[in-house]
């Protein structure tokens, strides 16, 4: 959804996107080390976890300024309404 919206907000959208990208080259990092689930729980903790508060944090104090229509307060939604999904793997072993 942040890909759609760089035409409305590209500062946000890419600001989002790039957060995103940091936990993806984390998790591949994890992969291609062929950590335990134990090893892998540590990582997220260390340097997932902190990019994952950094970006709710933002985004709750982002949120209240966003059309709620516009393509990047769709997107803002869709990822807050999911948030709590989105970071469980940060509980999780493996």
């Amino acid at each position: 959804m942040f890909e759609h919206a760089f035409g409305n907000d590209k500062d946000r959208a890419e600001k989002v996107l790039l957060w995103i990208q940091q936990v993806y080259a984390i998790e591949r990092e994890a992969r291609e080390k062929e950590y335990t689930p134990e090893q892998r729980y540590q990582l997220r903790q260390k340097k997932a976890k902190p990019v994952m508060e950094e970006m709710e944090k933002w985004l709750l104090e982002e949120y209240p300024e966003l059309l709620p229509k516009s393509s990047i307060g769709k997107a803002f939604h869709y990822l807050m309404s999911r948030y709590k999904e989105m970071s469980q793997f940060l509980q999780e072993e493996g």
